[in-house]
């Protein structure tokens, strides 16, 4: 053999050995350095043992109660029954089953991943955080037997968490997994998904709505459902009116706003748990005490089930927003979502409007009435329908103005603009309509029973840009001078047999 073969074969064994004596030093004398969990002789040490049962024979079963008792006080987990348990403080918050019910298996056989040191080893406790311990678990069993462990210091290298038995100076390593609930605060138990990662809820399984708060733009709950003045359709989901707000006149609610919306809401999960059980002060200070929005959506699954989720919205923060939960018993830190336009954190009133003011069916209308600084102008609508050889019924509209009728794409677009002018802005208390209307629109039904339809258009004395308008006598938004202007002008194209433009 050649000799520098040799030699790596000897530095091999040397290197050998003095891992040995390595270990044999460190298992006998324990670490050398103080409390920290960080030290590497520590790490050594937390490899050395074995696992063990320390309770062995025991089951979830066979336990009565846990009590425990940390740095923030002591508490007791009660069984339900053999594999479910709960904490009285936190029954009645969203807490993560798995995690509370895993403090009863833990505490049924005080599974130790690895054994740091055997019994009369003589370790130094307080290198392992036990001659002060952070927590004290005693579990009760059935059969009136009590077995306690302590919790020290964490391993190094998440390696899991230092414990004992009272009266014995053998030391262990228990997980994090079955440590961590005895040794944190309650918001360590809780869930953090606050809604669940599926965009179907979204769409076809949304029922209704209920959105209120200090900062939505009205003075009253907005209550959304379907609207049951609806025609029949294949697919609700795509008509303009699928849903109103039956808190506010039956108001059309802004479906594709909605839709976005509710994608902000499902799924959503915290990044922190920030308190459980929070008092006055804690939600005065996430802003949450009145918080700006809240939002009760009812909705469905696949199998029909039926739910409710309520979230309410505080203060947002570097790109955060703390925001609770149906009892306000857990505060969340949740990211804002990127479509922060369409969160539902930022909802409002006008945001949830249809920005339509009035959407009557022409096929449902004998007759429009438009008055324009005192001329008056008077459009007859005659619905007639046709039956094809399958069976398919066909509505086709046609319009007479001053005894002539008109063009009946042409009134098509001009109707389009007609109900075109949107909402741009809420009408402040401190400017409201004076005299006579500019414009006035008054929708006639051919069906007698049902009463007109005015939306009526009033310059602003404070705003170039805006008009007021009611719409049958409420006045709630103004649209934009922009709006009146084309419908003026559209008035004379429709009647010249011009061309109307309905990109606006």
């Amino acid at each position: 053999m050649k000799k520098q073969i040799k030699l790596l074969i000897v530095g091999a064994v040397v290197i050998v050995l003095l891992i040995a004596a390595l270990i044999f030093t460190m298992k006998w004398i324990g670490p050398t350095d103080d409390s920290s969990t960080s030290s590497s002789s520590a790490d050594v040490s937390a490899l050395m043992g074995e696992s063990v049962y320390l309770n062995e024979g025991k089951t979830s079963a066979d336990l009565s109660k846990i009590t425990f008792k940390n740095t923030l006080g002591t508490y007791q987990v009660d069984k339900v029954d053999d594999t479910n348990f709960i904490i009285e403080e936190i029954k009645d918050t969203p807490y993560d089953s798995s995690k509370v019910n895993g403090m009863g298996s833990f505490a049924a056989t005080f599974y130790a991943s690895d054994t740091v040191s055997k019994e009369g080893e003589g370790a130094d406790l307080t290198m392992y955080g036990l001659n002060e311990p952070r927590c004290e678990i005693t579990a009760t069993y059935s059969d009136g037997s009590e077995f306690t462990i302590l919790l020290g210091n964490d391993a190094p290298s998440n390696r899991g968490v230092y414990g004992k038995t009272p009266d014995s100076d053998a030391v262990y390593v228990f997980s994090h997994a079955n440590a961590d609930p005895f040794l944190n605060d309650f918001t360590y138990l809780m869930q953090t998904e606050l809604a669940p990662d599926y965009e179907g809820y979204a769409y076809g399984y949304f029922e209704s709505m209920t959105v209120s708060g200090s900062d939505i733009g009205t003075d009253k709950p907005i209550v959304i459902g379907l609207n049951e003045d609806i025609e029949d359709s294949d697919d609700v989901t795509a008509t303009i009116g699928a849903f109103s707000m039956s808190s506010h006149e039956n108001t059309i609610v802004n479906f594709e706003y909605v839709a976005d919306m509710l994608n902000t809401v499902f799924p959503t999960t915290a990044e922190e748990v920030i308190a459980v059980n929070p008092s006055q002060d804690q939600l005065a200070e996430y802003g949450l005490d009145e918080p700006r929005v809240i939002t009760t959506i009812n909705y469905s699954d696949d199998n029909d089930a039926k739910y409710s989720l309520t979230l309410a919205a505080g203060n947002s923060v570097g790109g955060y927003v703390y925001v609770t939960n149906e009892k306000s018993n857990v505060i969340y830190k949740i990211a804002e979502p990127e479509s922060t336009d369409m969160s539902w954190t930022t909802m409002t009133y006008l945001k949830l409007q249809n920005k339509l003011f009035l959407f009557p069916m022409l096929k449902k209308l004998d007759y429009i009435e438009v008055v324009e600084n005192g001329t008056n102008y008077t459009f007859d609508i005659t619905a007639t329908d046709s039956t094809n050889d399958a069976g398919e019924t066909t509505t086709t509209i046609s319009t007479t103005y001053d005894g002539k009728t008109l063009d009946s794409d042409n009134f098509s677009k001009f109707y389009q603009v007609l109900i075109g002018m949107r909402k741009d802005r809420l009408t402040t208390a401190e400017s409201t309509p004076e005299g006579t209307p500019e414009v006035k629109i008054t929708y006639h039904y051919v069906d007698e029973s049902t009463p007109d339809d005015v939306i009526e258009f009033y310059p602003v004395s404070d705003s170039e840009r805006h008009y007021h308008v009611a719409v049958n006598g409420e006045v709630e938004f103004d649209t934009l001078t922009y709006y009146m202007d084309k419908l003026k002008e559209d008035i004379q194209n429709l009647l010249n047999g011009k061309e109307i433009n309905t990109d606006f």
